[in-house]
C-alpha cells in the first residue's frame, strides 16, 4: 500500500503562529509603553511605534478566531478569508500610519479590509459554540445578520448612504447582531449536548496505521473486523 504525501495545512500551527505574535506585540507594547512614562518621552515616535503594535495586537485576535475555526472544520476554507483580510486591513493600516497616509480612497479600502475581518471572526466564534440541534438556527442567524451587516457597512463606506431609513435599518441591523452575540453564550449554557449526536473526525494519513488530526494529535486505528490492514483495498 502507498500513501501519496498529505499536503493538508495545519490550522493548528496557524493557530499557535497568531498565538506567539499576539503575545510577542503585547510584551512590545507594555515595554515602550513603560518607556515612555519612566523617560518622559512620548512623541510621534513612540506612537506610531505603539500604533503598530495595538494594530497587530487586534488583527491577530482577529486572525485567531479564524484560525480555531479552521483548525475545528479543516475541509472548510472560507476562514482563510477572513484570515487574509485581517492581514490586509493590518498592512493597510500600518502603511497609513506610517506614511502619514489620509487620501479619501486609501482610508476607505482600509475600512473595507477591516470589515470582513472582524465580521468573519465574530462569526466563526459564534460558529464554534457547541449547541444542541434545536439551537442551531441561532448561529444560521447570526451568521447571516453579520454579513447583512456588513454589506450594509461597505456600502455606507464607499456609498452616500445617510439617509434615515438607512441609519434606522443598520441600526436595527447592530442591534440584531448584538443580541446573536449575547444569546448564542446563554444558548450553548443551555445544551445539554445530544449523546447520539455524530461526532466528525478529519484524520490524515501518515503511514501504517497512525494518523494525525489538524491539531497536530496522533492516533492509532485499528480495524474490529480483525483486518491488520486499515485499507485492504489500496495498493
Amino acid at each position: 500500500m502507498s500513501t501519496a504525501p498529505s499536503t493538508t495545512l495545519d490550522y493548528g500551527d496557524v493557530r499557535k503562529l497568531f498565538l506567539k505574535g499576539f503575545l510577542g506585540f503585547l510584551v512590545i507594547t507594555a515595554l515602550l509603553a513603560t518607556l515612555a512614562i519612566l523617560t518622559n518621552l512620548f512623541g510621534d515616535y513612540q506612537e506610531r511605534i505603539l500604533g503598530t503594535s495595538a494594530v497587530i495586537t487586534v488583527t491577530s485576535i482577529l486572525a485567531l478566531s479564524c484560525a480555531a475555526y479552521l483548525e475545528r472544520n479543516p475541509s472548510n476554507h472560507f476562514g482563510l478569508v477572513g484570515i487574509a483580510s485581517s492581514v490586509l486591513a493590518a498592512t493597510l493600516a500600518i502603511i497609513a500610519m506610517w506614511a502619514e497616509i489620509q487620501a479619501s480612497d486609501y482610508i476607505k479600502v482600509m475600512l473595507t479590509a477591516f470589515v470582513p475581518a472582524v465580521g468573519c471572526a465574530l462569526a466563526f466564534l459564534l460558529l464554534l459554540a457547541p449547541l444542541d440541534a434545536r439551537y442551531a438556527w441561532a448561529q444560521t442567524a447570526s451568521t447571516s445578520s453579520i454579513t447583512v451587516l456588513g454589506v450594509m457597512l461597505t456600502a455606507m463606506i464607499w456609498g452616500d448612504f445617510q439617509a434615515a431609513w438607512y441609519l434606522d435599518a443598520l441600526a436595527v441591523m447592530w442591534i440584531v447582531v448584538g443580541l446573536a452575540t449575547l444569546a448564542i453564550p446563554i444558548m450553548m449554557k443551555l445544551s445539554t449536548g445530544e449523546p447520539n449526536a455524530p461526532v466528525r473526525l478529519t484524520l490524515t494519513h501518515i503511514e501504517g496505521d497512525h494518523f494525525r488530526d489538524a491539531a497536530g494529535r496522533r492516533f492509532r486505528v485499528e480495524s474490529l473486523d480483525g483486518n491488520e490492514d486499515p485499507f485492504p483495498d489500496q495498493d
